[in-house]
């Protein structure tokens, strides 16, 4: 399972960048929603991390989920941390707001 779910999860990541940088190069340029392609990268190595963990149960050796979980951990963090400060500058319009403003 690890290394069927690790398939979707490296094409999701640098196989967009790949086909991204193919079109680029014929001056194709194409919009993508950086919440679902994060949402793909996260979902697939969750279930990369996952496989992971059945197969350590299997094998009784844990060495790879010690990296796997933290791993996932950093990704999903980082993710979702990138997502709420492109939402909060969105939302702000560019324009400060003073504390005592309305």
């Amino acid at each position: 399972m690890p290394a069927a779910s690790l398939l979707p999860a490296l094409l999701a990541c640098f196989g967009t960048l790949g086909f991204m940088a193919i079109l680029a190069a014929f001056w194709v340029v194409i919009a993508i929603n950086g919440a679902i392609w994060a949402g793909a990268i996260v979902g697939s190595a969750a279930l990369t991390t996952l496989g992971i963990s059945l197969g350590s149960r299997r094998h009784r050796r844990f060495g790879p989920l010690l990296l796997a979980v933290p791993g996932f951990a950093a990704l999903a963090a980082a993710s979702g941390t990138d997502w709420r400060a492109r939402h909060h500058r969105a939302s702000c319009d560019g324009v400060p707001k003073l504390s005592g403003s309305r």
